[in-house]
């Protein structure tokens, strides 16, 4: 079956720094949408927390979203999405999404979407640019459910595929991460992929590189220490980043984790 359906989604939004991170300057296009900032974090009162939303139920064929996030002049922000992105079956098409992250110096951003949940036969593409001053701090993740498990649906889709790229604001590489899964042409259940594990997600920290050792070694004795998810955080090279790997079997396990790494690196950057 041929689907014809297909968005083409934007949204661009720059923030700016001061006694509050603000809004400056937004555009957006179904269906997508952003709520207000609010600042509710007590330990950075300038911080804002914005919810990525959307109209639609989730991502069909042929949909193809852009999604363009700038900060300046100190500008610290934390960007979440309303909940799971889902990845609807798409039949002989390719859903897709590209994404660009910019930092300005000084400026500070955790981006942590919800989980994506590729549906059966589904096909979905995403590409990543991050463009990160040396000065800057960005936490990205990305985390990737097998399916519908409550529909049975666990590796039944087509492919996902995702590529990050990182650069200072020089154009000097940072660093480059690709994955491709396709459950059909090769068992990702294998010894060396994932094993007994079936959730998978990649965590991205790029900070100063002074910064780097001392961070890696934090997330690495933090993960290390729970038995319930297999994980470790590796350095990019010349100390440009770190790459944090995670798998487990729920959701939940992996958001937990999650939180101790943001802890990690608020602790070296703000001191709280």
């Amino acid at each position: 079956m041929t689907y014809n359906i297909g968005r083409q989604g934007v949204l661009r939004l720059v923030l700016h720094g001061g006694e509050k991170t603000t809004i400056s300057d937004q555009f957006v296009q179904a269906p997508y949408h952003i709520q207000r900032a609010i600042h509710c974090d007590e330990t950075i009162q300038d911080m804002a927390h914005l919810y990525m939303m959307s109209s639609s139920g989730g991502i069909l064929g042929g949909d193809s979203h852009t999604v363009q996030v700038t900060l300046k002049d100190k500008a610290r922000a934390r960007l979440m999405t309303q909940g799971a992105t889902r990845i609807y079956d798409t039949g002989d098409a390719t859903a897709s999404q590209s994404m660009s992250v910019t930092l300005e110096p000084y400026s500070y951003m955790e981006f942590l979407p919800d989980v994506t949940i590729p549906y059966k036969n589904s096909r979905y593409t995403q590409s990543v640019d991050i463009s990160c001053h040396r000065s800057a701090t960005l936490l990205y993740a990305e985390m990737v459910s097998p399916g519908r498990r409550a529909s049975g649906e666990t590796f039944q889709y087509t492919s996902y595929e995702s590529a990050v790229s990182a650069k200072d604001d020089t154009g000097a590489w940072r660093l480059y991460d690709a994955a491709k899964i396709e459950p059909d042409l090769r068992n990702v259940s294998e010894y060396g992929i994932m094993g007994s594990y079936d959730t998978v997600c990649t965590v991205y920290v790029l900070m100063p590189p002074d910064m780097v050792p001392d961070i890696c070694s934090d997330i690495n004795e933090t993960v290390q220490k729970r038995d319930d998810f297999l994980g470790g955080a590796s350095i990019a090279r010349n100390n440009t980043g770190i790459v944090v790997r995670m798998l487990a079997n729920k959701t939940e396990t992996i958001q937990s984790a999650l939180c101790g790494v943001v802890r990690i690196l608020r602790r070296y950057t703000f001191g709280v």
